[in-house]
């Protein structure tokens, strides 16, 4: 056939078909079989899949890619940007983060934290329960404690001790330098009393 062809029905062919350039088809493609193209595959509208997409190679997208029910990976992810995530992440799994986290609101761990270097923080630190430190701890400002305080190993200070009540000493107190006129010696155990230097009292002895 040199020129057109032209059917008002259908056409049905046993078998292959040959064409050396374009097929054009107006309405609906109706394939029940495999379609197998050896190179590729330009659509300029939607797309629709009823089943499974399987791609072997890369896939390339230039816009958005949205997803109306659960995306599984089998194997690595590679972001070169921004991940937002609305809801809750679940990791089951370490997470390894080759630089900063920041978090906006709280942060709960029903497990210990491990904190290989310095740790900064800058408002309060509430602990409700023990704290354990094993090396030195270093205080630019006061130390408050609400009730008793047990050291059990030697105390130095390098400046005054005020004491606001009284103080209980169950050994020896020595004092290197004093002052003769300020020291009154006291022995309990025989209810004697020694005076180094002058008394005066206001009233009965």
């Amino acid at each position: 056939l040199s020129n057109d062809v032209s059917l008002n029905s259908r056409l049905f062919v046993a078998d292959d078909v040959s064409l050396n350039n374009d097929l054009y088809v107006k309405e609906k493609s109706i394939l029940s079989n495999d379609v197998s193209l050896n190179s590729r595959l330009f659509v300029a509208d939607d797309v629709s899949l009823n089943n499974d997409l399987y791609v072997k190679e890369k896939s390339i997208l230039s816009n958005d890619v949205s997803l109306n029910s659960r995306l599984f990976v089998a194997d690595d992810v590679s972001l070169n940007n921004d991940l937002y995530v609305k809801e809750k992440s679940i990791l089951s799994n370490d997470v390894s983060l080759n630089s900063r986290l920041f978090v906006a609101d709280d942060a709960s761990m029903n497990g210990r934290l491990y904190v290989a270097k310095k740790s900064i923080l800058h408002d309060d630190v509430s602990l409700n329960s023990r704290l354990f430190v094993a090396d030195d701890v270093s205080m630019n400002g006061r130390l408050f404690v609400a009730e008793n305080t047990i050291l059990h190993g030697d105390v130095s200070m390098n400046s005054h001790v005020f004491i606001g009540k009284d103080l209980t000493i169950d050994g020896n107190l020595k004092v290197e330098q004093y002052q003769n006129e300020t020291i009154i010696n006291t022995t309990t155990t025989d209810y004697t009393l020694i005076i180094a230097e002058d008394l005066s009292l206001n009233g009965r002895m």
